[in-house]
């Protein structure tokens, strides 16, 4: 909203309002606002909101904005001297020559006082509310014209008695010229000569030959530019009154640019460069070239401030003082990587096993699984289902898509060691899904071959409702077997499709029990037995039993006995009448 006679308009061109006005933007969007006043007023500044000064504004839509800009009119007061004497006005920003014109904020209150200079008095004032000769407050709710009068002293005349001294009449003639001097530019300051005193313009009659010598002073927020006309160059100006003379002194007004550096970075300007915090002075007008530069491992992520945008270069024309900061942000590593059949697009080239990529900002993958492959979920910075995920561009990442068949068989097959049949069987699950997703009724073929024994089986089956079908098998080892190994293989048939199981299982059987002969370091002969845990055995030499243990939960002991020699015939028997193989002593 504004107050005052001004409008408001946006860089993005979404907003050129007068009372009030609003637009939507999307969020984090940078929206810069210029304030511009109409004729006869002036801009005053931002009032409440998320802007505050007189410079230009820079909002970041985060949340719902408010901004005011507040225009305030002008008046003109006109200040003239009149009369036949001589002197000076002056009172605020006034500094008047002969005539001299201002501009006010309306309900400005302007004191004027009026000086006469030697050989004159002050007459009074007229015009613009003011009379008598004392101070005039002039308030400027209008336009005002005021007039000060200034008299010349008439001369003295003394009388004395009367003494006639008859000379010839002297004549002296004097002659003068005007020198004019006049202030231009953006900017302001002071001009200063011997009777001398200036605002906007003045003007002063000097005699003929003499030397008028010019210094200046630059106000604040302003430097001097230089002299034209009868002066030239930078430095004091000596005017020889010769002829009537003109002199133009012009200032320039400065504005600061500062510029911050957010990250590692630098920022160009004017060829000299700025990575951390810096302030330089521009005159108004001047187009600054601001050039964003990331060193290796970064990358520029973007003005704010008095520059908007993602373009690293920004040109700004200085009209007010400005403030700009660039964003750096540091190049993160991606390292993509595929668990099955399929690819990850999106980070420049598909990536099919495991992929190393810059990650310079957030950027969006899509998993694709090979055909009759299904895509199973994310892991690392990635999480979820969706085969769509976006990384941002902070630290390093690592992201795995993880792809199955759409149809799998799974088989578990008892981990343990199985002692063989008929005491143990190996229990066999299968596992059918279609998309990770448990399968009901469909058909399972197992096959399961045992090589050392000579044995194998071939058996369908069909799955229950947790998508599973489970089966025993075991085989009889012959007794000089300490080892059988069995692999199962399997297959599925569903929904049109046949798939094989992604890995054979493994069952391995082991004789219940075992033994060999050892000598130990007396030179006895000792018999090491091996069976399941807690079974109890009996030792026979020739026969004949002579030694009985419980089997420890290492599942293997050592015995000795005296009946035991070179050449005896030894066996183990334990539960259910089993026998282990016969082996000479």
């Amino acid at each position: 909203s504004t107050t005052g006679s001004g409008s408001v308009s946006s860089d993005l061109g979404s907003i050129s309002c007068g009372s009030t006005c609003s637009n939507s933007y999307d969020d984090s969007t940078s929206v810069t606002l210029s304030a511009t006043p109409s004729a006869g007023s002036r801009f005053v500044g931002w009032f409440g909101g998320a802007c505050s000064g007189a410079g230009t504004c820079s909002v970041t839509m985060t949340a719902a904005r408010s901004v005011t800009a507040s225009f305030a009119s002008m008046f003109t007061l006109d200040i003239t001297k009149h009369g036949s004497g001589s002197g000076t006005v002056s009172g605020g920003a006034v500094d008047c020559g002969l005539l001299c014109s201002y501009s006010y904020t309306a309900g400005a209150i302007v004191s004027l006082t009026a000086t006469p200079l030697p050989g004159s008095r002050f007459g009074g004032w007229s015009g613009g509310g003011c009379s008598g000769t004392g101070s005039c407050t002039v308030t400027m709710d209008q336009a005002r014209s005021v007039t000060a009068t200034f008299l010349a002293l008439d001369p003295v005349v003394v009388t004395v008695d009367p003494i006639v001294v008859t000379l010839d009449p002297i004549v002296v003639t004097r002659t003068a010229y005007e020198l004019t001097v006049v202030k231009s530019g953006s900017g302001s300051g002071s001009v200063e000569a011997a009777e001398l005193d200036c605002g906007k313009s003045c003007a002063h009659a000097y005699d003929a030959e003499s030397t008028v010598t010019l210094t200046v002073t630059a106000a604040p927020g302003s430097r001097f530019a230089g002299w034209s006309g009868s002066c030239s160059g930078t430095g004091p100006c000596a005017v020889a009154m010769t002829e009537a003379r003109s002199v133009t002194a012009r200032f320039v007004a400065t504005w600061p640019l500062r510029l911050h550096v957010v990250g590692t970075g630098s920022i160009l300007a004017g060829g000299s460069a700025c990575a951390a915090d810096c302030r330089s002075v521009h005159d108004d007008g001047t187009t600054v070239t601001l050039v964003a530069k990331a060193p290796q491992g970064w990358r520029f992520a973007g003005w704010s401030g008095a520059c908007a945008g993602a373009a690293s270069t920004c040109r700004e024309t200085m009209s007010a003082a400005k403030d700009a900061t660039a964003r750096f942000v540091r190049v993160a590593k991606l390292t993509l990587t595929t668990d099955g059949p399929g690819v990850i697009s999106g980070a420049r080239r598909d990536c099919r096993s495991t992929c190393r990529r810059s990650l310079p900002r957030a950027i969006v993958l899509t998993a694709r699984p090979k055909a009759g492959y299904w895509f199973a979920g994310w892991s690392g910075a990635c999480a979820g289902k969706r085969p769509r995920c976006t990384v941002g561009n902070g630290d390093s990442t690592r992201v795995v898509a993880h792809f199955r068949r759409l149809l799998e068989l799974n088989l578990h097959v008892t981990s343990a060691d199985v002692f063989h049949s008929p005491y143990e069987q190996a229990s066999t699950t299968a596992v059918a899904t279609w998309r990770g997703k448990p399968l009901r009724g469909v058909h399972v073929h197992l096959e399961i071959s045992c090589p050392r024994v000579h044995a194998s089986w071939h058996t369908d089956l069909e799955t229950g409702a947790n998508g599973r079908a489970d089966y025993l098998f075991g085989t009889d080892m012959p007794n000089s077997l300490r080892v059988a190994t069995c692999t199962v293989h399997g297959s599925v048939t569903a929904k049109g499709r046949t798939a094989r199981e992604d890995r054979p299982a493994t069952a391995r059987f082991i004789h219940p029990l075992w033994l060999k002969t050892i000598m130990d370091a007396h030179g006895h002969i000792r018999v090491r037995i091996w069976g399941r845990a807690g079974d109890r055995v009996q030792l026979h030499a020739n026969g004949v039993v002579v030694a009985r243990v419980t089997l420890p939960r290492s599942g293997w002991v050592d015995l000795g006995s005296r009946a035991i020699r070179r050449g005896s015939s030894l066996y183990v028997s334990g539960l259910h009448g089993h026998l282990s193989h016969t082996i000479v002593a």
